[in-house]
């Protein structure tokens, strides 16, 4: 493996330089023209502009080469983009000419590098002839909602403004193409790398401001392309950035302009939700300010557009923010800064109630739960990014960041184990049965332990980052050295104080116990690395990077425990409240030095890196990437007066391969194909020889044998663009696992008391696989349907047993499932009616080769349905509607049926104010139900989660035209 790296290197080395071959001496040079008024391209209509290239004295350069004109984008403008071959390098004279334009004389001086196959000569700006004779016409138009200009789409956002009181998000779902999913946006199932507003990047880390803030009258166009990157730009940033983008156009007047908005919402339930948002956009800054309260779920700066609580917490959360995002370019492009700065707050009860049932060869444990955890949260972050002495020598990016975090948290706790299922004897009123004081009969004859836990958790944590990143440029080539420094500093501090009382069942000589703990931790982490790159360019489309980095960390821990039940009036009589201390002295004497710990870890890692990129025709690309990490850990474990030393050290390759074809307007498919490969070290903690006993009934013990994980992954996609519109998309994905790490568990019949142990197992693997189609049944684009079909095809091992020799046995698990999701969307031909419907089924196959494990067909099985209706006097509707059926669980409690139904009806008077009544849940149905399947056991977790509401909100909105419009006006 030593010298893979190296023949690969050499191979791809030789490959570019039989692609690159060229006429020696000579240059084909690109130049771009464009209308000094409008930006559009000269003559991409109509063809009739020309071009010769001149020597200084006016004669024509004979080059009998390429001279061409073709349709471009750049930085989202249509332009002409010519292309020429020059003989050598030298003053030249460039002549353009149309019959509409003033013909250009343009000298230039053209110096050849090496490094740069293709000069890009300065962009023609053509004068268009003024007419004074007009003569008398009719224009009858109608107003296109898009159009494609080669591989870029361009919507009139006006067609999509269809009432009064829209905001950006609202024009963006109504056009074809365009999704959102978990916050992403997608353009014809292809994800948007990053939001722009009049092509500055400004709003990409929080789209969400820009989305559900910026009135849509205010939008011109809305242009999706994609951007490569940007060498003449000013901005540091702009120079290095590829990818597909969205650029929200702003009409003229409101370039330059001040916005925002401030709402009250008034509900059911005691429901309530305040909100105040301002921003000043500018072509060089913007600045925004929120703030919110409200007890419906939502922590976003976001508008009020959607139903926030589809995705809210539990139904008693209370949040409470504020802060500020900002951006800023220096005119001149000396500097960059943006940043922001977020307070929240926040107080919250969950309810977790969770049955587990445990697979052993002698009969099935159950295991069953409920927490009440009753939260507070104060938190500040703060994090900048400086791009200082930009287009100088001494250019560099400085970016710093804070956060503070303080917490509190009190919890209620119940366990019990039992030996038969005591929800089928019980039904639903187990929930019940294992808060009871006296325990019911099914639990005293079935039951093997009832654990009640009380705690008092109160939490710190500060954190502060530095970065520091300098980029060299190789004189004017595309060649560049970076070098960057990057430090972090956390510290955690942490006490709990609990009441541990456990009861038996089935253990007559097993006494009942009382446990009164304190436990001190912190946790002190400085990391830092370093990492030096050199950028080469070999020629157009090929490139190769190399890197040298360092990473050290430093962690100091101390985790102190104390049973203050051995001390005078603390025992099981006690009623001192939780978080009462005694004096330090009897604190000290009561140390649980058997439990508590301290460690000092030091771990270093030095990688060499090495990645070949290149592209060829007709869209072809590829990426190697070689490197080799050396890790070296080691740990001083400090533990009842013994010290262990430990130390693992891993030198291993990796490699990442990626070999693509992208889609285009004449590319109708493409592909891609990617493979990885790595390894890592287990936890030292894992692997030092302890054992922690302060939980009554579960207890953790290290394993110096474990071993070093070994994770292969290769995925694959083809792509099927048969229309601009229409997409097929089949992938797959391979996970596997040689060595992963699992938590083996020691079951203890007599008491219900679970032993801990991380263990490798065998292996682990899944495969993904995928079929999603996407297309528009009319030429209006009015009418689409998307499909998904996947599937998971999965199997793991691990270890679990009621004694040694069932405990050291490996089980499996295999689980497959299937899923297929059916959608058709609709929207009307003036954009004012929309509705989709999409069904859905998945269905669950679990199997185990241990005795005990009952296997399990399962199916979920429902329907989404949402409609949108725009009616006169800007009045809108709107609903959803999903349902979720389950079936085939042991849990009767998981074999349901639920109903979601959100309803919301908008006023809007004129652009300032909106009213709106939302419902929320109407059917009072909305549960949060998970499931899992692991080889030890299966697991149903419920929570309690935000339900049934109305709400009345109130919205002012402001905005202000620039002062330029303005002075226009007057």
């Amino acid at each position: 493996m030593k010298h893979l790296s190296f023949i690969i290197t050499l191979l791809l080395l030789m490959l570019s330089a039989n692609l690159l071959g060229q006429k020696p001496g000579q240059k084909l040079a690109i130049g771009y023209a464009i209308d000094d008024a409008t930006n559009l391209g000269v003559g991409i209509t109509d063809s009739l502009l020309t071009f010769k290239l001149l020597y200084p004295d006016s004669s024509v350069v004979d080059t009998r080469a390429i001279v061409n004109f073709k349709d471009w984008t750049l930085h989202g403008i249509r332009t002409t983009k010519f292309y020429v071959v020059l003989p050598k390098e030298g003053k030249y004279i460039l002549y353009l000419a149309h019959p509409e334009y003033e013909t250009v004389y343009r000298p230039i001086n053209v110096k050849f590098h090496p490094k740069i196959l293709n000069p890009e000569l300065d962009t023609v700006r053509m004068r268009r002839i003024m007419k004074t004779d007009m003569k008398e016409v009719t224009v009858k138009a109608t107003k296109l909602k898009f159009y494609f200009r080669k591989d870029t789409i361009v919507y009139n956002a006006d067609v999509f403004m269809t009432q009064d009181g829209f905001m950006l998000d609202d024009i963006l779902k109504k056009m074809p193409g365009l999704t959102f999913k978990n916050g992403e946006i997608f353009s014809n199932g292809r994800k948007i790398d990053a939001l722009l507003l009049n092509g500055k990047d400004f709003f990409n880390k929080d789209r969400r401001t820009l989305l559900n803030n910026l009135p849509a009258y205010m939008v011109k166009n809305v242009v999706v392309y994609d951007k490569s990157k940007d060498p003449q730009s000013k901005y540091e940033r702009e120079r290095n950035f590829e990818g597909l983008v969205m650029d929200i156009k702003l009409k003229r007047e409101y370039n330059q302009s001040t916005l925002g908005n401030m709402g009250i919402g008034v509900g059911t339930d005691r429901r309530y939700m305040g909100r105040a948002f301002g921003m000043k956009m500018h072509d060089l800054y913007r600045i925004s300010a929120f703030a919110g309260s409200n007890n419906v779920g939502s922590n976003e700066q976001g508008g009020y557009n959607d139903f926030v609580s589809n995705t809210a917490g539990s139904d008693e959360k209370k949040n409470h923010f504020g802060g500020i995002n900002y951006n800023v370019d220096e005119k001149e492009g000396k500097f960059s800064a943006n940043g922001n700065l977020r307070i929240q707050g926040e107080k919250e009860q969950t309810i977790n109630q969770e049955s587990k049932e445990l697979f052993f060869k002698e009969g099935n444990v159950f295991n069953y739960t409920s927490k009440d955890n009753k939260t507070r949260n104060f938190a500040v972050h703060s994090w900048h990014n400086f791009t200082l002495l930009q287009n100088t020598p001494w250019s560099f990016t400085l970016t710093p960041s804070f956060a503070y975090t303080k917490s509190k948290l009190r919890s209620e706790d119940y366990q019990v184990s039992a030996n038969r299922n005591i929800s089928e004897l019980l039904g639903t009123h187990w929930k019940d049965s294992i808060f009871t004081p006296h325990s019911c009969t099914a639990l005293q004859r079935y039951g093997t332990s009832r654990m009640q836990t009380h705690s008092l958790r109160p939490y710190d944590e500060n954190r502060q980052e530095l970065k520091l990143q300098k980029r060299i440029r190789i004189g004017k080539t595309a060649e560049f050295a970076e070098i960057s420094a990057y430090s972090y500093h956390n510290r955690q501090s942490s006490e709990a104080s609990i009441l541990y009382n456990v009861q038996y069942y089935n253990n007559a000589t097993q006494l009942p116990e009382h446990k009164r703990q304190y436990q001190d931790t912190y946790t002190d982490n400085w990391h830092w690395n370093a990492e030096a790159g050199y950028h080469m360019f070999a020629g157009s489309g090929h490139s190769f990077d190399y890197s040298l980095k360092y990473v050290g960390d430093r962690t100091e821990s101390n985790d102190s425990y104390y049973n203050l039940d051995e001390l005078d009036g603390w025992g099981p009589a006690s009623v001192l409240p939780l978080g009462t201390l005694p004096s330090e002295t009897e604190l000290a004497a009561v140390m649980d030095k058997g439990n508590s710990k301290f460690y000092i870890q030091h771990e270093h890692t030095y990688t060499a890196e090495a990645t070949y990129n290149t592209s060829f025709k007709n869209g072809f690309g590829l990426t190697a990437t070689i490197a080799y990490d050396i890790r070296d850990r080691m740990m001083d474990y400090y533990q009842a007066e013994n010290v262990s030393k430990t130390r693992k050290t891993l030198g291993t390759p990796r490699f990442h391969l990626t070999h693509n074809r992208q889609t285009g307007n004449k590319e109708k498919w493409g592909y891609n194909i990617i493979y990885k490969m790595e390894s890592r070290l287990p936890s030292l903690l894992y692997m030092v020889e302890q054992r922690n006993d302060a939980n009554i009934l579960s207890v953790f013990q290290g394993n110096p044998n474990l071993k070093n994980v070994n994770i292969h992954q290769i995925s694959g996609g083809l792509t099927w663009k048969p229309k601009p519109m229409g997409t097929h998309n089949l992938g797959v994905i391979h996970y596997y696992q040689r060595n992963p790490i699992s938590m083996a568990s020691l079951y203890e019949k007599e008491t219900g008391r679970f032993t801990l142990t991380p263990m490798n197992v065998g292996f682990s693997r899944t495969t993904i696989p995928s079929l999603t189609t996407s297309v528009y049944l009319d030429k209006e684009y009015r009418n689409s349907i998307t499909n998904r079909l996947s599937a998971t095809l999965s199997e793991s091992l691990g270890f679990s047993g009621t004694d040694m020799e069932e405990y050291t046995q490996e089980f499996s698990l295999r689980h497959s499932q299937l899923s297929e999701q059916f959608s058709y969307n609709f929207m009307s031909r003036n954009t004012k009616y929309r509705a989709s419907a999409s069904p859905f089924v998945t269905w669950m196959r679990s199997r185990s080769d241990r005795l005990g494990a009952s296997g399990i067909d399962a199916w979920h099985f429902g329907m989404q349905l949402t409609a949108q209706t725009e009616l006169p006097w800007s009045v809108r509707l709107n609903t959803e509607v999903s349902s979720i059926s389950r079936r085939g669980y042991a849990d009767k409690d998981m074999n349901d049926n639920e109903i979601t139904w959100n309803l919301s009806a908008t006023k809007a008077f004129k652009e300032k104010f909106t009213l709106k009544l939302e419902g929320y849940d109407l059917l009072n149905q909305r549960k949060n139900v998970k499931y899992a399947v692991t080889p030890q056991g299966r697991t149903v977790t419920v929570r309690n989660v935000l339900r049934r509401y109305a709400m009345v909100h109130f919205v002012w909105k402001f905005s202000t035209k620039s002062q330029q419009q303005k002075a226009n006006s007057q």
